[in-house]
């Protein structure tokens, strides 16, 4: 049997609208989940038996659902624990024929789950990692340098954290229960002109998640681009902490006409969003730290292959490549999507659902009002300063590259 997104045991779900009303808001359906194309809605459908309740016993057994409810529910928890479970064979036990990494359980991935269940297996990440331990060290050393030493833009941070979702430094956090992203920002006074008249800005920047004892590595970027602004001084993000909450990229549209299009999970800001300073000038220079504001729209969330940054502020991750647990490189050619339009049964948004995934299965609450994910955004001069870094740089660059 099939079983996927939306499907739910006999009795297990008595009104549809109060279950989605936990992830989606208004602007989303009550009456069904997101899927992963273009467009692509997937309603709740009964099994008629206790297929579901079953998936997720063996899931949380073998280590992929630790925090799951047992509820007979194929919600976005039940496909993020699936997804990571087939992306985890498919490139720690190299074993390619599970398929697509698309978050279905059918009979071939449902095989490999009763695999694991028989030989009692489990991932290799039941203990915090030494690149772990010493990343959450590091990064408790940097709030401890920019406690002294205070650049304009962390005394802008300060004054303007009571008013947002930006945290003073003497409030950074970085205890190993909690969700860690970390954006590192290269070049912020550089801009590449592709051809007279298009600018833009790399997916060059580094992004080190840190979750459950594990470390990976993500490429991307933290800066606007040019090109996707609609006003002339565009948002650059403050370096800081930053508390963010799952949430959903693209919604758009109005309560009478929702969007319903490209909208797909991602991480939105809590309260009235992280602060940034505005300029006019494509990059980062002393004179654009005159003032900070909150923005509320400044989400995480892909950008395709990378080829190019969809972003007037965001941060934006990279889908083709990812650096996993183990501190090898995952390369997802032919299974990521380059594009929306490219989105299929076969390709998916890559390595941004493997991020998405492990924060979904290691959330203790994966809902719109759930756990923060705390997002500190360093600079590389940050980095190479401070004498513990939360991952070898230059390694990281060109494993990504």
């Amino acid at each position: 049997m099939l079983l996927r997104l939306g499907h739910h045991d006999s009795g297990s779900i008595s009104d549809a609208a109060t279950y989605l009303s936990r992830f989606h808001d208004w602007r989303l359906p009550t009456k069904g989940f997101r899927a992963e194309k273009d467009g692509q809605w997937f309603a709740l459908k009964s099994v008629g038996s206790a297929a579901i309740h079953d998936l997720q016993e063996k899931l949380r057994e073998i280590g992929f659902y630790p925090r799951g409810e047992i509820d007979g529910i194929y919600g976005y928890r039940t496909r993020a624990a699936v997804r990571l479970f087939q992306e985890y064979v498919r490139a720690v036990e190299g074993r390619a024929e599970i398929g697509a990494v698309d978050g279905k359980a059918g009979d071939n991935t449902q095989a490999h789950i009763d695999r694991w269940v028989a030989n009692g297996q489990r991932p290799a990440w039941s203990q915090p990692s030494e690149e772990y331990k010493q990343a959450m060290e590091a990064l408790r050393g940097f709030r401890r340098h920019f406690t002294t030493h205070r650049p304009r833009g962390i005394e802008l941070l300060d004054q303007g954290a009571a008013r947002s979702s930006s945290r003073a430094v003497s409030d950074w956090t970085y205890d190993e229960p909690d969700l860690h992203l970390v954006g590192i920002r290269r070049g912020e006074n550089e801009l590449a002109t592709l051809a007279p008249g298009k600018r833009v800005r790399s997916n060059d920047d580094i992004f080190v998640l840190l979750v459950n004892g594990m470390r990976f590595v993500f490429r991307g970027s933290t800066d606007p681009s040019p090109n996707m602004a609609k006003r002339p001084d565009q948002a650059f993000l403050l370096r800081g902490q930053h508390e963010y909450r799952f949430g959903w990229h693209k919604v758009g549209g109005t309560e009478a006409s929702p969007g319903k299009t490209r909208v797909y999970r991602a991480f939105k800001p809590r309260g009235s969003g992280p602060l940034v300073v505005r300029t006019r000038d494509d990059v980062l220079t002393e004179s654009s730290f005159h003032s900070a504001e909150p923005n509320p729209s400044i989400n995480i969330h892909w950008s395709g292959a990378g080829t190019s940054n969809w972003s007037a502020g965001c941060q934006v991750i990279a889908g083709l490549k990812y650096v996993d647990f183990r501190g090898e490189l995952v390369d997802l050619e032919g299974r990521a999507a380059r594009s929306y339009s490219d989105l299929s049964g076969s390709r998916t948004r890559g390595a941004y659902n493997v991020l998405t995934d492990v924060l979904d299965v290691f959330a203790k609450d994966n809902s719109r009002t759930g756990d923060a994910l705390l997002y500190t955004l360093l600079y590389e001069a940050d980095v190479r300063a401070v004498a513990k870094a939360p991952i070898d740089f230059d390694a990281a660059v060109e494993l990504l590259s």
